[in-house]
């Protein structure tokens, strides 16, 4: 009997062991993923900055003068603190992001008349707050997230002029601004995820004051951009 009960409890092991091998594996995407545990992390991204159309008045013929912008670049580096799973679905995070964006003018029209050899770059350096819902998947690398953002942002309308002709508009202001988030990550280590994003960030009107023919105007209009996003994020 005792030899019998040996035999069939080292069967049922056996067969145990697909099953066990398979919890390990589990067990080790959720690791890789940090499975919501809280902490801090810092990341680095980087993509494409796609700057929305501007107009501003101005004491020229027509009393605008109006933008269309070059696919630009920006590069946003963050530390934030996760507060872990909240719910077997999710968990939250917040943070400091430092951001800076640039786009070259690629077309200026004054008054409606196209502009030849459109020169000038819009800059904008920000800082924001953001805090992010994120989605854990079972037994899974993949993190989808949701965020919000509210800030400052420095936005320098630098040199834009026509070829020939005197600078336009030269100035800067400093404006609330805001963005929101859409993104992914994907856990490289226990430490390091891969991310991946769009945002949309955007401010309050722009107080800039023009140099015009007849004198100084000021004119106002908001700064937008969509951005596509790729980097890192650590956890420390």
């Amino acid at each position: 009997m005792t030899r019998k009960l040996t035999v069939a409890a080292m069967a049922v092991a056996f067969c145990a062991l697909p099953a066990f091998a398979y919890a390990q594996d589990v067990a080790s995407e959720i690791a890789l993923r940090r499975g919501g545990e809280p902490g801090w992390y810092g990341s680095l991204l980087g993509g494409a900055n796609m700057e929305t159309d501007t107009s501003f008045t101005s004491g020229l013929a027509g009393g605008k003068i109006e933008q269309e912008y070059k696919t630009g670049f920006g590069v946003l580096g963050a530390v934030g603190y996760d507060f872990g799973r909240v719910a077997q679905w999710g968990g939250f995070r917040t943070e400091l992001e430092i951001g800076y964006r640039q786009n070259n003018i690629d077309n200026h029209t004054v008054g409606g008349v196209d502009q030849p050899e459109s020169n000038g770059k819009s800059k904008v350096w920000s800082g924001m707050l953001n805090v992010y819902h994120d989605f854990y998947l079972p037994a899974s690398r993949l993190t989808p997230y949701l965020g919000l953002g509210v800030g400052a942002a420095y936005v320098e309308a630098d040199g834009y002029s026509a070829d020939g002709s005197p600078t336009l508009l030269d100035d800067d202001d400093t404006v609330f601004a805001y963005q929101a988030m859409l993104g992914a990550s994907y856990a490289l280590s226990p430490s390091m995820s891969l991310i991946g994003e769009y945002r949309y960030f955007g401010t309050q009107g722009v107080e800039l004051t023009t140099t015009a023919a007849d004198g100084a105007r000021t004119s106002s209009d908001s700064y937008g951009s969509h951005n596509v996003m790729v980097g890192l994020r650590v956890n420390f």
